[in-house]
This record gives structure tokens, C-alpha cells and sequence, in this order.
């Protein structure tokens, strides 16, 4: 659901800040919402995974931008991508991790149940607990709780979204570190 408009919008901005960060600008209909909008969640260059993210991205939106795409992330047609649309990629390079570095798996680990859907949330709260306070983890997967899946205010454009977000990032920030 990221938006290459979202991206390109503040991507300068936050290459610039004093703690260089990617917004992921989302754009769409999210869980106990009517109506679509926008969601703006920081990773941070610096992270304990040593991954470039800015890099890839990066390469990925500037592709994107030539081709004239809407989305970062396309599925057939051109249409935003799905995650049902990666998780045979992914159940297929889980199963090679898994035979080059069975150690990294439990031997009762049923590699049919991974999939994008469940394996990257439940992967990344894993991997912040205990280093991340709980007030931090519910601020970024607050559209997991019907009760509080109000994201940003209906009509606020994507600059408005990503002004909010920006005063919670020295919060959020400690989430995309740990991860």
C-alpha cells in the first residue's frame, strides 16, 4: 500500500534529517476503516539489522517514478500489489533458509503455516519485546485494535498525515531501530 507520490513527497526531508529515516507513506482502505487514507510509519536508516533500506528503496522508487506507477509494490497489471501476491516467493525462500540453516528453525516448525501475512508482524514484535517499551509497539500496530483503527482524520491530505506522524517519530523510532 505504499505510494510513490507519498515516498517522493518527504523523501528529501527525511534523507536530510539529523537522524535520516524512510517514511513509508501507505495509502488505502486499512482494517476498521470506511474511506480510504493515509498512514505514515518512519524506518529508520540506522537499525539493528544493518539492512539499507534508503538504498533499496531508493532504486525501487525511482523505477517506479519512470514507469509512471501509482504504487511502489505492483502486482499484475500495474495494480497495487497484494501480500497474497509474494507469499509463494516467500514460502519458497523460507523453505531454502530453512535447508541451508536448519538451525534457525524448530523442528516442529510447520513451514506451510508461514506467511507474509502473519510471519512479518508476529517476526517484528518478536523481535522488539523487551527492548521496545509496550506503549511504543501498540502506537505503531494501532490499527490492530478495531477499537482504536482510526488512523489519521478523514480528507487530510498526505503532508497533513505525515506532519502528525513526524511529532510521534522520536516515538516511533525505537520500534524501527529494534526491528
Amino acid at each position: 500500500m505504499t505510494s510513490c507520490v507519498g515516498l517522493a513527497t518527504v523523501w528529501q526531508e527525511t534523507e536530510q534529517d539529523e537522524d535520516p529515516y524512510v517514511m513509508n507513506t501507505l495509502r488505502g482502505r486499512f482494517k476498521a476503516e470506511t474511506g480510504e487514507r493515509w498512514h505514515c510509519l518512519p524506518i529508520c536508516d540506522n537499525n539493528r539489522s544493518s539492512i539499507p533500506y534508503r538504498t533499496w528503496i531508493r532504486r525501487l522508487l525511482k523505477r517506479r517514478l519512470e514507469e509512471g506507477a501509482d504504487w511502489l509494490l505492483r502486482g499484475k497489471n500495474g495494480r497495487r500489489a497484494r501480500i497474497s501476491d509474494y507469499d509463494d516467493m516467500f514460502l519458497k525462500y523460507m523453505n531454502i533458509l530453512k535447508d541451508v540453516s536448519p538451525d534457525v528453525f524448530s523442528v516442529a516448525t510447520i513451514m506451510e503455516l508461514f506467511s507474509l501475512r502473519r510471519s512479518m508482524r508476529r517476526g517484528a514484535i518478536v523481535a522488539t519485546t523487551g527492548t521496545v517499551p509496550e506503549s511504543v509497539v501498540e502506537l505503531i500496530n494501532r490499527w490492530r485494535k478495531k477499537e482504536q483503527a482510526k488512523g489519521s482524520e478523514a480528507n487530510l491530505n498526505m503532508r497533513q498525515t505525515y506532519a502528525q506522524v513526524k511529532s510521534l517519530y522520536p516515538t516511533m523510532k525505537q520500534y524501527s531501530r529494534a526491528i
